[in-house]
């Protein structure tokens, strides 16, 4: 028993001896001698020059914590000036059992403060980061202190060699934390030039590993004011390949917290785009495989899903509502599989696909509308009327590249759509073509005015025009949509078109317009002069050009109304100039030797013959006069409208 307690005693002697020793140790111990060899490791591993400007050692009732701070990572220059990896103090926690016991190194936790990392993808794709460890950096500054021989004298020939191999030693954690991290990710894409923060990211992972794929989760704030992001998933490090690969990854985000300005300013496309107002919705991507290496995208495998989504445009009166999206990529081809929306009581479909979305981005999309009432798409306020129906139609877009300058110059397409029940409150279609013509000649619109029956000026006094059919065929190229076949019916008129809409609104349509018969027929009867619009059928027709922007348009008739003005104009006139001949008939003499009257027929002896001739010769008379009138008055307007 005496034995045993002075055994006891002397265990317990060397035990405390030993932490004695231990403590000592730590407390003398100056990491900064080795961060020479630290820095020539970890520049070797991860082919970037690394600097670290102070270390330290400590001593707790937990275990020995060992902390480096100050630490910087450069970037190639090819990719940016900025650090590629700036950390404010990182710390290894190990467990203090089996380093006294075992003389073991069990990292219990890594803990890194505010890193900061600088993504920077280049027009080629290469992504710096995916590029760490693919070639040597450049040789540190020398040493300033030798560390002991004995830590690498003893070291067997096969560890050598994978030193040599792999600078930096294999490394296991049970936890790793990142506390308040942020990543600035530039986008130098020529088309869509790019530059967001991804901020206050914390990181938690278990079984951290440079070789082993472990399992993280973290938080961040994206393009918002608060926590927005969230993920979780396996992730493994490859520093000898340069590669990093994620697994099993599922993502979601709050797109309500998803702020549009700070969106807006993350690109200079974006800030041109017309962005919605507003927008909701929850997104989630599985991601079964993401793989990233030195040359960029290596692998993927993803599915997003947006539900219950809310998109509020300012070019549309009402939101959209309802919103869903189902996609799935690799690391070529994003699919569009379905794409849905209301927009109140109508819906919206798109379907299609982007291929080489990371370089050239070709897309096409499908895309079909249903029960839109036009209410909805137009807001009144911003228009001199009202616009009431129901509209339909498909299109087949395709395109490549998304920034908006590129979309607008690629976009390429074809469609058509259809209007029913269409109501124009504030606008009388008919009243405005016609008022075109009525204005364009002097004196007309009275003397129209004076002979319609009631049952047309009805029709003319509305402020409303119904239309009973629309349908129109249209392309798009160059930003501009062509209506290649456009087709109006109304009660009163027929209306064609055909003409371009810029994506600026900028108008240029050429229209026909064809009254309905009873209007043509009171305008033809009562207007002599108007015959010369009227078509094959009896029936006025009217073409001209729509033009302006979008809404504030005009219609301008074309120029064979000139003849009706110069037709209105030679009667007109040549009332007026008869009434000075009458009371100087020598001005009718005039004109009459100028423009031609007819010639006498020579002396007839017979007395009743005389008193015809002289019958004939007065009515002949007033004729020539009349006509010579008429000659003078079109010489003049013919040197006018040449």
């Amino acid at each position: 028993m005496k034995i045993l307690k002075i055994a006891l005693i002397t265990i317990v002697c060397v035990l405390a001896i030993g932490l004695v020793g231990l403590f000592i140790f730590i407390k003398t111990f100056d990491v900064n001698r080795y961060l020479p060899q630290l820095t020539d490791s970890a520049s070797k591993a991860l082919g970037r020059p690394v600097k670290i400007q102070n270390g330290d050692v400590r001593l707790s009732w937990q275990g020995v914590s060992v902390g480096i701070s100050g630490v910087s990572v450069a970037d190639e220059a090819e990719f940016s000036q900025k650090p590629l990896l700036e950390l404010s103090k990182a710390d290894l926690a190990l467990a203090f059992m089996p380093l006294v016991l075992h003389r073991q190194v069990h990292i219990s936790t890594i803990t890194v403060k505010e890193a900061k990392v600088n993504i920077v993808r280049l027009p080629d794709g290469r992504v710096n980061i995916s590029a760490l460890g693919s070639k040597p950096a450049a040789p540190p500054p020398p040493a300033q202190a030798a560390p002991p021989p004995a830590s690498t004298a003893t070291a067997p020939a096969a560890a050598q060699e994978s030193a040599s191999d792999s600078p930096l030693p294999d490394i296991y954690a049970r936890d790793i934390l990142i506390k308040d991290a942020s990543v600035e990710f530039t986008d130098q894409n020529t088309q869509m030039p790019m530059h967001v923060l991804v901020a206050h990211l914390n990181v938690k992972g278990k079984h951290f590993s440079l070789t082993d794929p472990f399992p993280f989760e973290l938080d961040a704030v994206v393009l918002s004011r608060e926590h927005n992001v969230h993920a979780q998933g396996t992730v493994a490090l490859d520093l000898k390949q340069g590669r990093v690969a994620f697994t099993n990854l599922n993502v979601v985000s709050d797109l309500a917290n998803l702020d549009i300005a700070e969106l807006a300013a993350a690109s200079p496309a974006l800030a041109k785009a017309n962005l919605p107002e507003q927008w909701k919705g929850k997104l989630s991507a599985k991601i079964a495989t993401l793989a990233l290496g030195a040359a960029g995208l290596e692998d993927l495998k993803a599915r997003v899903d947006v539900l219950d989504g809310m998109v509020k445009l300012k070019e549309l009166a009402s939101p959209l509502t309802g919103v869903r999206l189902s996609a799935s990529a690799d690391k070529n081809t994003i699919e569009l599989q379905q794409i849905t929306a209301h927009l109140k009581e109508g819906a919206i479909e798109m379907k299609g696909e982007v291929k080489d979305y990371v370089k050239s981005q070709v897309f096409s999309l499908q895309t079909s509308v249903q029960g839109i009432q036009v209410e909805d798409v137009l807001d009144p306020k911003n228009l001199p009327y009202r616009v009431k129906g129901m509209i339909k139609g498909n299109a087949l877009l395709t395109g490549q590249g998304f920034g908006p300058d590129v979309l607008a110059k690629n976009l390429k397409g074809q469609g058509e759509f259809f209007a029913d029940g269409t109501v124009i409150e504030g606008l009388n279609i008919l009243k405005t073509v016609l008022g075109s013509v009525l204005g364009f000649i002097p004196g007309l619109a009275a003397q129209v005015e004076d002979m319609l029956s009631e049952k047309v000026k009805a029709k003319l006094d509305s402020d409303t025009t119904v239309l009973e059919k629309v349908h129109g065929k249209f392309s798009i190229e160059d930003a501009l949509v062509f209506i290649d076949e456009g087709v109006v019916q109304s009660p009163v008129f027929e209306l064609s078109a055909k003409g371009s809409l810029g994506f600026d609104m900028m108008t240029d349509m050429v229209l026909a317009v064809r009254l309905d018969p009873e209007v043509s027929t009171e305008l033809l009867n009562g207007v002599e002069q108007m015959s010369v619009l009227s078509d094959e059928s009896k029936r006025i027709k009217i073409s001209g050009k729509l033009i302006g922007t979008l809404p504030q348009v005009k219609f301008v008739p074309d120029v064979q109304l000139k003849d009706v003005t110069k037709n209105v104009l030679i009667e007109e006139g040549s009332k007026q100039l008869q009434k000075v001949i009458e009371k100087n008939p020598e001005v009718g003499n005039i004109l009459n030797s100028i423009f031609g009257a007819p010639n006498s027929s020579g002396p007839d002896t017979s007395s009743q013959t005389q008193q015809n001739a002289a019958t004939e010769g007065q009515t002949s008379g007033e004729d020539a006069s009349n006509d010579a009138s008429k000659k003078a008055i079109g010489a003049i307007l013919d040197s006018i409208f040449k």
